[in-house]
């Protein structure tokens, strides 16, 4: 669906924290229409912290949202007219965690993560007019920006303080926004923009209607590889257990800080870490009950197939690791994984092609089988 026009390794040499990107018309389809957006504010009860209006700061529920009562239960729904009445003064409406109610935005993300080797998270802007209701701020997380549906002005300022951890945001840090923008350019529909963490921008509506997708980017840093590890190690080691005296903490704190040292610098253990972040995406293959059913056909030639995550954790053992469970898989199974693994979807007559070793039956079992293990997806 996203053609980046550059490989993933070159993405992560020449760009991944240096500096932002654009790369116009990389969105191949166009998932979105305002009819989905129309649906998903229908179906979605519009309570923080999933949904959130702001204009110059939070609007509260209260002034666009009501509290009825139907047959069996209470809800909450949007009030159209004050609903309008604020988005066309020039508020942005805010709907978090997209993807977990949109298969389109799953597949985004995915494919997001697959690119930046990274675990993804989105949220959804929906705005019509006003003048950039968030003002200079910057992200703790790198961001991919996605142009869904019309267009929106995007101004980059240099970072002054450069990849901030995820507590460090620009509000508590006593920095300001540089005067001049380094970088200045309206998103059209189809465009995809990153922006590193730590880079300020100011995001302003141009009177048009504008839906657009920020895909959250979260990679481990160095901070998080020393703090797990030191967690680990010395929590083991009694002398990190004593207490504190500025006396004599010297020579043990010294035998500490070499055995950490010599831990954090071994290629096993920065493996054994690079493995649990991995690991802690929790792998939500899209669902597919025909599956289930003898009277249909869950997989045909032009079926798309892809991971359910942007990178399956596999353990020395050649086992997977699938939500928490080790997962000891067929060969054959194994070789769909490594296939898909190269691609960020591929149909299962190009799948077919690609093992034709395998009879189609075997491959149509094992993929099935890798579905019901929320691996892999078919895209009907």
């Amino acid at each position: 669906m996203i053609d980046f026009g550059l490989a993933p390794g070159e993405f992560r040499d020449t760009v991944f924290e240096k500096q932002p990107h654009h790369f116009p018309g990389a969105l191949q389809e166009r998932p979105f229409a305002w009819s989905d957006v129309d649906q998903l504010l229908h179906t979605l009860e519009p309570k923080v912290p999933l949904m959130r209006m702001y204009h110059h700061g939070q609007v509260p529920e209260q002034a666009y949202v009501d509290d009825i009562v139907e047959p069996g239960r209470s809800r909450r729904v949007l009030n159209k007219a004050r609903f309008y009445e604020h988005m066309g003064r020039g508020a942005t409406l805010v709907i978090n965690w997209l993807e977990q109610h949109s298969v389109a935005a799953k597949r985004l993300c995915l494919e997001v993560g697959r690119f930046a080797n990274s675990r993804t998270s989105s949220n959804a802007y929906l705005s019509f007019a006003g003048d950039g209701t968030f003002g200079q701020h910057w992200d703790t997380h790198d961001v991919f920006v996605i142009q869904l549906i019309g267009r929106k002005r995007w101004r980059i300022f240099p970072p002054t303080f450069p990849l901030p951890l995820t507590y460090q945001t620009n509000d508590k840090s006593g920095h300001s926004c540089p005067k001049d923008p380094m970088i200045e350019v309206v998103l059209e529909e189809g465009d995809v923009f990153y922006v590193p963490r730590g880079w300020w921008h100011h995001v302003i509506p141009l009177k048009v209607g504008s839906f657009h997708l920020s895909v959250g980017s979260y990679s481990p840093t160095i901070f998080d590889y020393v703090v797990q590890t030191s967690a680990k190690l010395l929590e083991e080691k009694i002398g990190a257990r004593k207490a504190f005296s500025p006396a004599d903490y010297r020579g043990t704190v010294s035998e500490l800080a070499q055995e950490l040292a010599a831990v954090l610098l071994d290629s096993a253990n920065a493996d054994a870490f690079e493995l649990d972040w991995i690991g802690r995406e929790r792998m939500n293959a899209e669902f597919s009950l025909a599956a289930l059913d003898v009277a249909a056909t869950p997989l045909s030639g032009d079926s798309l197939l892809s991971l359910s995550t942007f990178r399956v954790p596999t353990l020395d053992t050649g086992e997977l690791l699938v939500n928490g469970l080790q997962l000891q898989l067929e060969p054959v199974c194994q070789t769909i994984v490594a296939v898909l693994s190269d691609s960020t979807e591929l149909s299962f007559e190009a799948l077919c092609a690609r093992l034709d070793s395998y009879s189609a039956d075997a491959l149509k079992k094992a993929v099935l089988d890798l579905t019901r293990h929320d691996i892999v997806s078919i895209q009907r």
